[in-house]
């Protein structure tokens, strides 16, 4: 399994190939490698978002991080390792990563600390592992969010630039990237200003978008209709929020941490002991799982509405599993 590594004091990118370990956790066996990856991922932005809103949380994010990479070590195999690929023309941290339809894949936006907030884009082709600068976005974006529209184009949307952050709202703009001629356009504006959000493709093509935060927390939600170009807002969750990560279930209805999305209102699962704001994968069999923290994780069956909880690792070996893992935690979330 290749994990990607990201450094953010340069624009190096390797890929890191674990070695297999005992697994004291059996839950992991039931993750995919892809599902296994895409936590990996929404684990980094989780810690991100978290650090937006308190300074002291990131360090409670880095474990619970920790564990949940060192948890999906086990199900990983490889010669160990890491393998360079070739480096990012601009270095850059909290941007978006989006797979297009011809396998390759589009980074966005973002910061770093030589040029504030980003509004460059780039292409990676894994056949040659090489990257290419692509059209910028209309504005810089740092925290925003990116999702694959049905025709091949890319829908970014939110965030902050270097004129919102961090006196003002967030931003509600949003924009559309083609691949065929690798510019971005302008298309209509979110409703409400946000950042650190969930942004999931339903089935019939449009977008919703969910939570994050503009001043504190959301709850509020909308629709985006590529054949318009305009967002609508549509019901709001209910219940905690689970603000930036959500999934598409099999029965085409949208799961965000204790609320369910079937069409245009939310209705509220089963009380979950996991809190909000843990990354959420959507497993093979149709479960989800919410990542494991520091209290531990839950599979939520939406046949049934029912949580299973399950405990944290114990200490001793979290904190063994800690030092093993803590160069790819620490890359994966961006620090």
């Amino acid at each position: 399994m290749l994990l990607l590594r990201r450094n953010v004091k340069s624009s190096s990118v390797r890929f890191l190939d674990m070695k297999p370990m005992s697994n004291p956790f059996p839950i992991v066996s039931a993750l995919s490698k892809t599902s296994l990856m895409r936590l990996a991922i929404i684990s980094s932005r989780a810690v991100r978002s978290r650090f937006k809103a308190n300074p002291l949380i990131p360090w409670f994010g880095l474990v619970a991080l920790g564990l949940a990479v060192c948890i999906a070590i086990p199900a990983l195999a490889g010669s160990g390792g890491f393998n360079n690929t070739g480096s990012m023309n601009v270095p850059r941290v909290n941007h978006t990563t989006t797979r297009l339809a011809d396998g390759e894949v589009l980074v966005a936006g973002g910061s770093n600390r030589t040029s504030g907030y980003l509004a460059s884009a780039e292409l990676y082709n894994p056949a040659t592992g090489k990257w290419t600068l692509t059209g910028s976005m209309t504005i810089a974006r740092d925290g925003h969010e990116a999702v694959l529209l049905p025709n091949g184009q890319v829908l970014v949307a939110g965030g902050f630039d270097p004129n919102t952050c961090c006196t003002a709202p967030p931003l509600a703009s949003a924009e559309l990237y083609n691949p065929a001629t690798g510019t971005w356009t302008a298309t209509g504006s979110m409703t409400t200003g946000r950042e650190s959000f969930a942004l999931t493709l339903l089935s019939n093509g449009k977008v919703l978008t969910a939570g994050g935060f503009n001043n504190g927390a959301l709850s509020s939600a909308e629709l985006y209709d590529p054949a318009t170009g305009t967002w609508t807002a549509t019901g709001s969750m209910t219940g905690s929020v689970n603000n930036d990560a959500a999934a598409l279930l099999q029965n085409g209805e949208v799961f965000g941490g204790d609320n369910l999305y079937p069409t245009g209102t939310w209705t509220a699962t089963s009380s979950s002991t996991v809190g909000g704001g843990t990354p959420i994968v959507l497993l093979p069999n149709g479960n989800v799982w919410t990542a494991a923290n520091i209290q531990g994780g839950s599979i939520y069956n939406p046949s049934t509405n029912q949580w299973t909880n399950f405990p944290p690792p114990p200490v001793h070996n979290a904190q063994s599993k800690l030092r093993e893992c803590r160069c790819a935690a620490g890359a994966l979330a961006g620090f």
